[in-house]
């Protein structure tokens, strides 16, 4: 018996949280230079579960998503929390609500 299209959407979410829990575990960090590919299935994978990764929260909170210091080239795709801006060192962060 083939399962319903509920029960397939319910096991393919449940395969695509996996996958994500598995690469935020690696650290997108660690997988930039040799995985750049895995990356994109995985900003994929949040697409389609209508969630965000980290990278693009990020970029998307700062004004046309360059850095605001030096207003230079484009803030990279795969930024994560504690990089600095190539150009200027301005350190990019995930933004948070003031205490």
């Amino acid at each position: 018996m083939k399962p319903t299209l509920k029960v397939q959407l319910r096991q393919t979410r449940k395969a695509l949280r996996e996958f994500c829990n598995d690469i935020e575990a690696a650290g997108i960090e660690n997988l930039r230079s040799d995985w750049p590919d895995l990356l994109v299935t995985y900003e994929h994978a949040k697409h389609a579960m209508g969630e965000k990764h980290e990278s693009e929260i990020i970029r998307q909170s700062y004004p046309e998503e360059k850095c605001p210091d030096c207003n230079a080239e484009p803030i990279p795709r795969w930024i994560i929390e504690g990089d600095g801006c190539q150009n200027c060192g301005h350190v990019f962060c995930v933004p948070r609500k003031n205490d």
